[in-house]
């Protein structure tokens, strides 16, 4: 069951005080994200790469946190944020060149979507592939048996009910 899947287009920002930025223009800049392994921060990778031409190995990441997988090891264009050090202080001052915000836009009004319409761009990208961008699933595991399964498809349901109907 897919519990969050929404369309990332419009979480990669950048300073409008600093000037015009594009997508094509990150290689060789810096750019910020919560962690290097989160779902929106893959997905704006891919974005970059697939629809700009942008490879991931082009950008010097900037990270705020751990890896959310033990196991994982960032690669060497990947450095971390000295310590205490926020996402958009950080970008505001100009010390990375943009940021992936998946948690939200901050609502100042100097922080904008990099990518130019992004509501647009992301409508292309749906018409494209035909899907939405699964930030987060719930799996069951062949050993539950029908009855949990069961139980636990009702509970989802019902929750995706109280939630009300998502924006795609």
């Amino acid at each position: 069951a897919v519990v969050v899947g929404r369309l990332q287009h419009s979480f990669l920002v950048c300073n409008a005080e600093r000037g015009p930025l594009a997508p094509r223009d990150l290689a060789g800049r810096r750019v910020g994200v919560r962690s290097y392994s989160v779902t929106t921060g893959m997905w704006i990778r891919g974005i970059l790469a697939d629809d700009y031409g942008i490879r991931p190995e082009q950008v010097n990441w900037v990270t705020f946190e751990e890896a959310h997988v033990a196991e994982f090891r960032d690669p060497p264009n990947v450095e971390r944020a000295p310590d205490g050090r926020k996402i958009v202080d950080m970008l505001l001052a100009g010390e990375i060149d943009a940021a992936i915000v998946g948690d939200g836009i901050d609502p100042d009004p100097r922080i904008v979507p990099l990518i130019p319409d992004p509501a647009a761009a992301a409508a292309a990208w749906r018409a494209k592939y035909g899907a939405i961008q699964l930030n987060h699933l719930v799996a069951v595991k062949d050993d539950v048996t029908p009855a949990q399964s069961a139980e636990v498809e009702r509970l989802l349901r019902e929750s995706f009910r109280a939630a009300g109907d998502p924006e795609m």
